[in-house]
């Protein structure tokens, strides 16, 4: 028989996809299968097309004489789209302390009509990393799904990337960015508990006296271990930091140069309050005010800034003992090195160069930084000229000591230094 094929629909997208001719035989017993599809344009907002397939069949042989027969069948075509959105403009989360992870959350809606398969990948910073068990998630149409990233800080400075989806099958994307601040501490560090004027230290050569530390907060970071450190500056001729005292953490002290020291407070938790002492021992130095300094503090890790407040700055007041508060009271104008002015070996001798105007009793002392005399060197008469002394301080322990060349008129002053 011959069969005619029309398609009538309300809408212009629906096709008659084969036959590709609108007029075919179907022979007897056979199945013709007739497809129907969808095209473009189609409307936006539509669900379903809606159409009717009419098919006049007639049979083959004209001479047959029956009469051609119109058979109507009902077409419908349900649109099933792919849709999905992020719910909020963007993600955002502040790290604990600038240096701990923290997880953001977003959320991603199925807003189709179709189940859909989704991808994520995130782009700007290899910071961020998408914590989802399933790598291609299955959303059915009308529900959500929440993507968890983590954020590990590299920095305290802010981060920020952007979290991208697409579909499996039509390969659309949506995007959200994601932001972390991170959020700084702030650690106020002075010698006095008002965190106003410089305590008042004084004392006499040998004294030791305490120069207190305060912390104007508390400073955590959960469980991480911090370290704040910071430098003492100071006279080394007139007092030397000695030790450094802590309730709150292990404290410890670092000669880094002559007229500094590095002091470290390590521990978990530091409580507003006193932080530590720090144990200043008087010299017989250049002068009765010595001054010290506080400064180049920091915290470990960088988990914000530490400021030094004004009272961190100030001075000790030495007094005499035994006649003697600075080098001036053992007659010690100035400072003159020998060759070599530092010992580093048993054994080792040093030069000591002098010249008298006259003949005259001449006498070479060696102090202690206490301005107690602990060898004589030489004392006699020398004619006037240039000489010079060999001497080997065996006995004397590590440490700094003054060479003092006094003559009936004249008192002059060498540096030793003993780091053997």
């Amino acid at each position: 028989m011959l069969v005619d094929a029309v398609l009538k629909s309300g809408a212009d997208a629906l096709r008659i996809l084969s036959p590709f001719v609108p007029q075919f035989v179907v022979l007897p017993g056979a199945v013709q299968i007739v497809r129907v599809g969808i095209s473009d344009p189609i409307d936006s907002l539509a669900t379903a097309l809606n159409g009717t397939l009419e098919f006049v069949i007639r049979p083959a042989d004209s001479l047959s004489g029956c009469l051609p027969a119109l058979v109507r069948v009902p077409v419908t075509a349900r649109i099933q789209r792919v849709g999905f959105a992020f719910i909020g403009d963007s993600v955002t989360a502040t790290t604990a302390c600038g240096i701990q992870p923290v997880t953001l959350i977003a959320r991603l809606l199925n807003t189709g009509t179709a189940p859909t398969r989704f991808q994520f990948s995130i782009s700007g910073s290899t910071a961020f990393v998408i914590l989802d068990s399933i790598p291609e998630p299955l959303l059915e149409p009308g529900t959500g799904r929440s993507i968890l990233i983590q954020y590990t800080p590299d920095s305290l400075q802010p981060a920020s990337a952007v979290l991208i989806v697409r579909d499996r099958f039509c390969e659309t994307e949506a995007s959200i960015p994601l932001s972390v601040s991170a959020k700084q501490v702030s650690i106020g560090l002075s010698c006095s508990k008002e965190g106003t004027a410089s305590p008042s230290l004084s004392g006499r050569p040998g004294d030791k006296v305490l120069l207190p530390l305060f912390l104007g907060d508390d400073v955590s970071c959960g469980d991480e271990d911090l370290a704040l450190t910071f430098e003492v500056q100071f006279d080394p001729f007139s007092f030397a930091p000695q030790k450094v005292f802590s309730t709150t953490g292990t404290a410890t002290l670092v000669r880094s140069a002559l007229d500094r020291v590095r002091v470290t407070i390590a521990g978990s938790k530091f409580r507003k309050g006193e932080l530590a002492s720090l144990e200043l021992e008087i010299l017989v130095g250049k002068t009765k005010t010595p001054k010290y300094t506080l400064e180049n503090a920091a915290i470990s890790p960088a988990i914000g800034l530490v400021s030094l407040a004004g009272s961190c700055s100030g001075t000790v007041t030495i007094s005499q003992r035994n006649g003697i508060a600075t080098l001036r009271d053992l007659g010690i104008e100035a400072l003159y090195p020998p060759r070599p002015n530092m010992i580093t070996a048993s054994g080792q001798e040093t030069a000591i160069d002098f010249e008298v105007t006259r003949d005259t009793h001449v006498e070479l002392t060696v102090y202690d930084r206490l301005g107690n005399a602990v060898e004589r060197v030489f004392s006699g008469m020398k004619e006037k000229g240039t000489h010079t002394v060999v001497y080997r301080p065996d006995r004397l322990p590590a440490g700094m000591y003054l060479l003092t060349l006094a003559t009936g008129s004249e008192v002059l002053t060498q540096k030793l230094i003993v780091a053997r």
